[in-house]
């Protein structure tokens, strides 16, 4: 993927019709303290396109005026999460729900290695004990908290 205006659009196409009051996407640039995994250029296209359409392109009516035509006023979308890698300033618990996230993460068998099959890579477990420890936390996501208004 890369983040280019038709990205932008097809995101902004469904945050005006559903109206969200908050949306998660990944972070937007890479993050070279965490194995190259944890950004990956897919991601990173994504979360830079999503910022672009939250604002200005689903805030504003000028921005793709053909979604006007077609019935999709704009839209802010009050909070935005991208994940903390730089200045978080929310937690959320995780500790009871890893589990989970482990059976999540392994049904994504094109980005496990070959090697690890059947394994979430063991990166994934410290760094969010890390992350929990400095929230109180056993394990814990992070987020940068944005508000849009």
């Amino acid at each position: 993927l890369e983040s280019t205006l038709s990205l932008r659009a097809a995101i902004a196409r469904e945050i005006r019709p559903e109206r969200p009051d908050l949306v998660l996407t990944h972070y937007p640039k890479r993050v070279l303290e965490l194995p190259l995994e944890a950004s990956h250029p897919d991601h990173v296209a994504v979360g830079d396109a999503t910022l672009a359409a939250i604002f200005p392109d689903a805030t504003n009516g000028r921005a793709f005026p053909d979604m006007m035509r077609e019935g999709l006023p704009p839209h802010r979308v009050r909070e935005v999460w991208i994940p903390g890698y730089e200045q978080p300033n929310y937690y959320v618990d995780a500790s009871a729900l890893m589990e989970r996230k482990n059976r999540a993460i392994l049904c994504h068998k094109s980005q496990l290695d070959a090697s690890q099959t059947g394994e979430v890579p063991p990166w994934v477990a410290e760094f969010m004990r890390r992350v929990g420890t400095a929230a109180g936390y056993e394990y814990a996501e992070h987020y940068r908290r944005l508000r849009t208004g």
